[in-house]
């Protein structure tokens, strides 16, 4: 069944229904926007029946006024979003880039350095300096002491020793390495130089270096 497209592409007529284009998104719409249905869903239903839950209907060219059944796919509504997301134009970036550099910084920077944006910013300061500075006693996670922190702040530890000693202790950073004597596998973290897996192959590869010295 064709799609006919009448007013200059304003209207397009399909299976008895009238179709209206809508401006702002692209796309036709049978009765409305919101309690109706789209010409492009409708089309590939009309040719491959009910479309499944949490899929759309993607125009493969790019270019929704193309309605025709073999422009259209059946994929999954988060694939189609993605798709949407990183295909814009590098044109329409460049554009955006453009007005960022041109006319919103300068804007901002001139708002900054002027006697209402100086005023704002030391009025936004007195009203939260207070709570920068305000403190709260709390009980580190790994050694249990107990120090004073940020109340703002997500503190868990009293200092960077206790964070680097809880982070070895959870085995965040360990490795599986293979020890160079004996080539058992062992467990190690791998911020260290430790190469041999006991005290035993230590003492191994101490000697095969001092005999090679």
């Amino acid at each position: 069944m064709e799609i006919t497209y009448i007013e200059n592409g304003k209207r397009a007529l399909f299976n008895g229904r009238l179709y209206h284009l809508k401006q702002s998104q692209g796309y036709y719409f049978w009765r409305g926007y919101k309690c109706g249905s789209s010409l492009h869903r409708d089309v590939y239903a009309f040719y491959n029946g009910d479309i499944p839950k949490n899929h759309d209907i993607h125009h493969k060219d790019g270019n929704r006024a193309n309605n025709e059944i073999t422009n259209l796919e059946c994929i999954l509504s988060s694939a189609h979003l993605s798709n949407h997301l990183f295909s814009r134009s590098k044109d329409l970036r460049d554009y955006t880039n453009k007005v960022l550099k041109e006319k919103a910084l300068p804007a901002a920077i001139e708002w900054h350095k002027s006697e209402v944006g100086r005023a704002w910013h030391k009025q936004h300061w007195l009203n939260h300096v207070d709570d920068l500075f305000r403190t709260k006693t709390l009980t580190c996670d790994h050694c249990e002491k107990v120090y004073v922190g940020r109340d703002h702040g997500t503190s868990h530890y009293c200092s960077k020793n206790c964070v680097s000693a809880a982070r070895r202790a959870r085995g965040v950073d360990n490795e599986i390495r293979k020890c160079v004597i004996c080539e058992k596998e062992f467990t190690q973290n791998k911020y260290s130089r430790v190469t041999v897996c006991s005290r035993h192959c230590g003492g191994v590869l101490r000697h095969r270096k001092e005999k090679v010295g």
